[in-house]
């Protein structure tokens, strides 16, 4: 009984050890888990905070570094008309104060509380409302290229043809169709989302067949959706289905 005793008594001790040195030594594994992350990353830093200084409560924000018309993303992104680099303030702002940007978003949206999902890229209407020079653009998109050869970052730029219809004087037409998303579907002057595709009659999607493009639209669909993930292909795939299933109704 006696050696019983004393084992538990052992055994007791011995888990008090154990869990004191555990105690102790947690803090200092966490400890270098935190300087082998920031030394890894210690290369990285200027180049994120390049790209996210001082935008706290931004509203036209960077979200994917999405250079293409497609999305990358998920099925959230099909609910926008232009791709990512058309809805970030960022390079904006090597040229005027994020007040001014701020300013500018404050007023865009007190005439149109939808301008960021408005047939216009946002990006365009606040150049117009900051007045921002296409020489000032250009200046700083040759520097983000430059900075992102140097640091193999990857903060949104813009081609000669994007920056061209930015600030030329082109029809909306042009600029809507030549912008936006490839899953976007351009009819009559209005850009239409997948999803409001797909909340449209049999009626208004038959009238859209037959006077422009969407049966090629459609087949294009599932074309893209090869290079999506599996919710965002299946999304496509079954919308570019349920549409057609209409137009045949």
């Amino acid at each position: 009984m006696k050696k019983i005793a004393f084992l538990v008594l052992a055994i007791l001790l011995c888990s008090v050890v154990l869990s004191s040195c555990a105690q102790k030594t947690i803090p200092q594994s966490e400890s270098q888990e935190v300087a082998a992350g920031n030394s890894a990353n210690e290369g990285s830093v200027s180049v994120k905070n390049d790209v996210t200084e001082a935008e706290p409560g931004h509203e036209i924000t960077k979200e994917s570094e999405d250079g293409g018309q497609g999305t990358g993303g998920g099925p959230e992104d099909f609910e926008r008309y232009y791709p990512d680099a058309l809805f970030d303030s960022y390079i904006l702002s090597k040229i005027v104060t994020w007040d001014e940007i701020y300013a500018a978003e404050d007023a865009l949206l007190s005439e149109n509380a939808y301008f960021y999902n408005e047939q216009l890229p946002p990006l365009y209407l606040m150049i117009r409302q900051l007045h921002i020079s296409k020489e000032d653009f250009v200046r700083v998109n040759t520097e983000t290229k430059e900075i992102n050869a140097e640091r193999n970052s990857e903060q949104d730029v813009y081609s000669d043809a994007q920056i061209e219809l930015l600030f030329g004087n082109h029809d909306i037409e042009t600029i809507q169709s030549t912008l936006k998303l490839d899953t976007a579907f351009l009819y009559g002057g209005k850009l239409y989302t997948i999803y409001e595709l797909s909340a449209l009659d049999s009626p208004q999607l038959k009238e859209m067949a037959s006077k422009g493009d969407l049966d090629q639209y459609l087949n294009n669909l599932h074309v893209l959706a090869e290079n999506e993930n599996h919710a965002s292909r299946k999304l496509l795939t079954d919308s570019a289905a349920a549409i057609k299933a209409k137009l045949e109704t």
